[in-house]
């Protein structure tokens, strides 16, 4: 049987789903949203392991079994491209010239490369050497990297299109919390966001450009129900053998033991993995104790991600050693 590969939009009017045979060969199935006709077209019969999307949807390019980029639009003599670290595919452009990939950078950050295919050169569009790039925003008409957001923990938005720079400050201002743009129509005029903060659940509305204005879809909660959380903030403490740890203070809902200098009751909550982050984002758990009159101490201790491979593999052999001396050292202070 088939297996589903991929997904895309064809036009307003259509569902584009990628789909692989046993034998590897890729066909793009368009789907009417009116009439419910399915069309199957073959688009490659290369084994493939990841896809590359145009904005219209179409597969542009692929990450073949040996790793190796290769778009479907140029000549066959066109040698694929080798992209080390590579993941998986954001987008490509519409006539597959060249693709943007997330990728791992040597110090172990996420970042995102762009690969041309024309001269097989690999250029880096979006990172940073402290922090994973998390959010991005793709053009709907070109598939171009418009913005980008650094920091899980307080993810902050980089634009690189000044066309966006108004909307992204507006978003910021009203909603009063990071805002991670999910989708954007073709013509760029309606935008679907996530507004999510540690305060409140996540809320998704839709922004329109033209007259600045948003309607609420759904969110996880109504906002009259539940009391928003006070802010939960970001310290930084020193472990035993000098290692910075990042560590997240959430105080309680209403109560009167507000301050951290007077004997108040908390809870420790610590994300599992460890190949994990905790941030500043709403959790679920972290709320509810707060609800129930807790301070709430997370740590980002060795062997969470976030802070580069080096960190992230200092926990081998640490289980039970310094990943606790971490953990430790955030209690102690």
């Amino acid at each position: 049987a088939d297996r589903i590969s991929g997904f895309g939009s064809s036009g307003p009017k259509a569902f584009m789903v990628l789909t692989q045979d046993p034998r590897g060969r890729v066909s793009s199935v368009s789907i009417d949203f009116r009439s419910g006709a399915i069309t199957s077209r073959l688009v490659t019969d290369a084994p493939y392991r990841h896809s590359g999307l145009g904005p219209d949807g179409e597969l542009k390019a692929i990450q073949r079994v040996d790793g190796r980029w290769a778009s479907l639009s140029l000549a066959p003599s066109r040698p694929p491209v080798t992209v080390p670290g590579s993941a998986f595919a954001l987008s490509a452009s519409p006539d597959g010239d060249w693709l943007l990939v997330r990728v791992k950078s040597a110090e172990g950050f996420s970042r995102i490369d762009k690969v041309n295919f024309v001269t097989g050169e690999v250029s880096i569009a979006a990172g940073s050497p402290n922090d994973d790039v998390t959010w991005t925003s793709i053009n709907p008409r070109t598939g171009s990297l418009d913005a980008y957001a650094l920091d899980a923990s307080n993810p902050k938005w980089n634009v690189l299109d000044d066309k966006l720079s108004g909307d992204v400050q507006w978003l910021d201002t009203r909603l009063g919390a990071p805002v991670a743009i999910i989708a954007r129509a073709d013509d760029d005029n309606v935008w679907i966001v996530a507004s999510s903060s540690g305060r409140m659940p996540t809320t998704y509305l839709a922004y329109r450009r033209r007259d600045k204005s948003l309607v609420e879809l759904a969110s996880s909660y109504s906002a009259d129900a539940l009391p928003k959380a006070p802010e939960s903030k970001v310290h930084w403490v020193a472990s035993s053998d000098g290692s910075r740890i990042e560590v997240l203070v959430s105080p309680p809902i209403g109560s009167e033991c507000d301050s951290v200098r007077t004997r108040c009751p908390f809870v420790v909550k610590l994300h599992g993995g460890p190949h994990h982050e905790d941030s500043t984002l709403f959790d679920p758990e972290t709320y509810w104790l707060q609800a129930s009159g807790y301070w709430v101490l997370r740590v980002n201790f060795r062997g969470s991600t976030g802070f580069g491979s080096r960190f992230s593999h200092a926990s081998d052999h640490e289980w039970g050693g310094k990943m606790i001396d971490d953990i430790v050292a955030a209690v102690n202070w």
